[in-house]
């Protein structure tokens, strides 16, 4: 029973931690570009001292939670959640309104993906955001060295550095605002 209860933790502790293998992040000359730390599935469980048998039976039937492949071996890669996720996860556990906690979790998440696009996230928290910032302090930003930033993956194109810079804007219409507001 003791060693029952101990594979059982040792597994939520993986399923606590992975986000993702290296079966599910991109790869660029054969080197895998991971988006927080990376370790494997052996150091995850290193308190845990599980023996060779023991993996068998973790192993069995866990997959990645991004892919849904399976890992085959307890020296798979795979990423982790940084110290950034558990203090998100620290602070949602603190709140108690359920309904709340869902909305910045999902809001929390889209805007890890998609940095520059919180209003358009369905959640209202984006917009709430916007509105309480604009009532701040407006400064103009001077500086004309701005950077271009994309969601990157299996089928991105890696550019250069030069590639990064703001487009012709003979060739592609932009709208930019230089406005910053603060409080």
């Amino acid at each position: 029973m003791e060693n029952k209860r101990k594979i059982e933790k040792a597994r939520q502790h993986l399923l606590n931690e992975i986000l993702a293998c290296t079966k599910c992040r991109p790869c660029i000359e054969k080197e895998i570009l991971w988006y927080n730390p990376h370790t494997d599935l052996d150091d995850l469980l290193f308190d845990f001292e599980m023996k060779e048998q023991e993996w068998k039976t973790i192993l069995y039937g866990l997959k990645c939670p991004n892919c849904y492949e399976p890992f085959e071996t307890q020296y798979d890669l795979v990423e982790i959640k940084s110290d950034y996720d558990h203090s998100v996860e620290e602070t949602f556990t603190k709140l108690k309104n359920k309904n709340i906690v869902k909305k910045l979790y999902d809001f929390n998440k889209f805007i890890s993906e998609y940095p520059y696009l919180g209003l358009s996230s369905s959640s209202i928290i984006g917009t709430n955001l916007f509105n309480s910032i604009k009532k701040g302090k407006i400064y103009t930003i001077d500086s004309d060295i701005w950077y271009r930033a994309r969601k990157f993956n299996n089928e991105s194109k890696l550019f250069s550095s030069d590639e990064m810079w703001a487009p012709d804007p003979q060739e592609v219409f932009i709208r930019i605002s230089l406005k910053v507001l603060v409080f």
